[in-house]
């Protein structure tokens, strides 16, 4: 979908600028490129929080689904959707939800009802030791264990794009056994006990070949714990989101509607915000669209921004790229 084509072209002076107010720059000049590649296929795994504490994050997901759907079916591109929950501690951990369909796809009969029903099959009574990444692993395997040999088959193309949705108002719990399991609080104070998140970043990508993209999207609690009193910071997710160039929203405050079609945009090879490899001095940002320069517009209604606290650079309005555009970002740091 996005492909990060040149990163970080270093250099210890910058040309003088001219006028009276000449300065000279220093530091490390970057240029990042991204290749907006349309999804022809792309399978879209949801994996949502089952605990007792996430009825209203489920309604409000189905009540956007609408917004989500329409972005992908713009894309023309042949889509799967399926279902899995953070619950990994019965005995159906890593299971798609079904029973029929397993999946939906733009041939299903009346996919959006589908949809609907697996959000509600998700529930609120599911582990509050919450598994979103190890979830996301089993369920993208053809045979989870227990399942036996055909549960999940077909849901992962080897040639499609793959979209992972993590929903969820706390941290990622994800261990190999050895917690205790007596207080929640343990998944914060023993993180060096948690399966490494590079672990996930490289089992996501493995799942596809070279020439499929992966993306990893959460709705999830934000980095700063006093600013959202009803979710944790999702800071495990934060980590797989900025790796595989995905949506990151906070689960507190999000627009779902904003959001979930931005993640159908995501899903399918369009995608509005890029992150950065380096924090920018803003005075030197070019942001580039099919060899147009786009005008800096902190409105954010038709132009470029830049939120500082995620590093990221966001097009709006008549700048938004479309599919096979591509986007280029110049910019200088501080030496």
């Amino acid at each position: 979908m996005t492909r990060l084509l040149a990163l970080a072209l270093t250099a210890t002076l910058a040309a003088v600028l001219g006028g009276c107010n000449e300065y000279m720059l220093s530091g490390t000049q970057h240029s990042e490129i991204y290749v907006l590649d349309p999804s022809v296929q792309v399978d879209i795994l949801f994996v949502v929080d089952d605990s007792p504490s996430m009825k209203h994050e489920h309604d409000k997901v189905k009540d956007a689904f609408a917004d989500f759907i329409f972005e992908v079916n713009e894309s023309d591109s042949d889509w799967q959707i399926g279902v899995t929950t953070t619950d990994m501690e019965g005995s159906e951990g890593g299971m798609l939800l079904g029973p029929e369909p397993l999946y939906i796809t733009p041939e299903t009969s009346n996919y959006p009802a589908h949809f609907m029903a697996k959000i509600d099959q998700v529930g609120i009574e599911g582990s509050g030791w919450e598994k979103g990444l190890l979830a996301a692993e089993v369920a993208l395997l053809d045979s989870p264990a227990g399942f036996g040999d055909t549960v999940n088959v077909g849901f992962l193309r080897p040639d499609a794009d793959l979209a992972i949705v993590v929903v969820s108002d706390e941290n990622d719990c994800s261990d190999d056994g050895s917690l205790p399991y007596e207080d929640q609080i343990e998944c914060y104070q023993n993180n060096g006990s948690l399966i490494e998140t590079a672990h996930y970043i490289q089992q996501f990508e493995a799942l596809k070949d070279d020439e499929a993209t992966v993306t990893f999207s959460a709705i999830v609690g934000p980095p700063a714990a006093e600013s959202c009193e009803d979710a944790t910071p999702g800071h495990r997710y934060h980590t797989v989101v900025a790796e595989l160039n995905g949506l990151q929203a906070d689960i507190c405050e999000a627009d779902y509607k904003d959001v979930m079609s931005n993640l159908g945009l995501v899903a399918t090879g369009v995608q509005s915000f890029y992150w950065l490899e380096a924090t920018p001095d803003l005075d030197t940002v070019t942001v580039m669209v099919d060899g147009e320069e786009v005008p800096h517009d902190p409105d954010e209604y038709d132009g470029w921004s830049y939120h500082d606290d995620t590093n990221t650079i966001y097009l709006w309005g008549a700048y938004l790229p479309e599919r096979g555009s591509t986007v280029e970002i110049y910019y200088w740091t501080h030496g």
